[in-house]
C-alpha cells in the first residue's frame, strides 16, 4: 500500500521521452507533475525527508511524553512493511500531491496484540455515502492490481487540507493545484530546452534576400 511512494523518480531521460510526454497534442500540460516536473519532485521529497528526520515523541495531551507501550510500538514500526520514517514520508507526499491522506487502521489478527497502520493511495480511495442524507457509510480502495475492497468508517483515518469551495469537504486542496500555473510554466520550459538540445540548438530556418538590407528594412 504506503510503501509504493519510493517507486517514482524525477525527470525522464530523453530516450523515453515520447513515451512519458505524448504526442504533440498531449504535452500542453503535465500529467504527472511528480514524475514530469523536476520542480515538484524535489520540493514534495524534500518536505518529506525533513519530516521524516524528526524524531518521534508520543505523548498525552497534557503534553506527558509516554516512552513505551502499544503506542510507542505503533509509532516505531507502523505495519510490518515500514518504519517510522518510511510512513510519514509516504504521509507528507500524498498531503501534498493529492492535498489528502487516509491511514488504514488494521485490529489485531491472532494472538498478536499490535494494531497495524498503513497509508492509502488517495487517488484509489473513493468515499461511499448515502443518497439521501450524504452520511459517509464507508469507503472503497481500489488496489494496485485492480481488486476493489470495501472499508468501514471506522478502519480509516481521513484528514486533508479542506478546500469548501469544491463544494466536497473530503476533496482537499494540495499545494500542486494552487501552483499549477507555475507548474505548467517549468513543463513547458523544460520540453522546449529539450526540443532545442535534440535539434543540435540549430535554427529551424533561415531567412535569406537578395542584395544587402537597408537601415529602414
Amino acid at each position: 500500500m504506503g510503501a509504493a511512494f519510493n517507486v517514482l523518480r524525477g525527470v525522464e531521460t530523453t530516450a523515453r521521452w515520447r513515451s512519458i510526454f505524448g504526442t504533440d497534442a498531449q504535452r500542453d500540460k503535465p500529467t504527472k507533475p511528480y514524475r514530469q516536473v523536476g520542480v515538484v519532485f524535489t520540493c514534495v521529497q524534500r518536505k518529506a525527508d525533513a519530516l521524516a528526520r524528526m524524531d518521534l515523541r508520543v505523548s498525552t495531551p497534557d503534553d506527558e511524553v509516554i516512552e513505551s507501550g502499544p503506542l510507542v510500538t505503533i509509532g516505531e514500526c507502523p505495519n510490518p512493511a515500514m518504519t517510522w520514517r518510511g510512513f510519514i514520508r509516504a504521509t507528507s507526499a500524498y498531503l501534498d500531491l493529492f492535498g489528502r491522506c487516509a491511514w488504514r487502521v488494521v485490529a489485531p489478527v491472532g494472538p498478536s496484540p499490535l494494531v497495524e497502520v498503513w497509508t492509502l493511495m488517495p487517488a484509489r480511495l473513493s468515499a461511499e455515502r448515502d443518497d439521501r442524507s450524504g452520511e459517509l457509510l464507508g469507503w472503497t480502495y481500489r488496489h494496485a492490481g485492480g481488486r476493489e475492497e470495501r472499508l468501514t468508517v471506522e478502519e480509516v483515518h481521513y484528514f486533508n487540507d479542506p478546500d469548501f469551495e469544491g463544494g466536497d469537504e473530503l476533496s482537499g486542496l494540495a499545494p500542486r493545484v494552487a501552483v499549477a500555473m507555475a507548474i505548467e510554466q517549468y513543463f513547458k520550459s523544460d520540453l522546449a530546452n529539450l526540443s532545442s538540445l535534440d535539434n543540435g540548438v540549430e535554427p529551424g530556418g533561415a531567412l535569406r534576400v537578395p542584395g544587402e538590407l537597408s537601415e529602414a528594412q
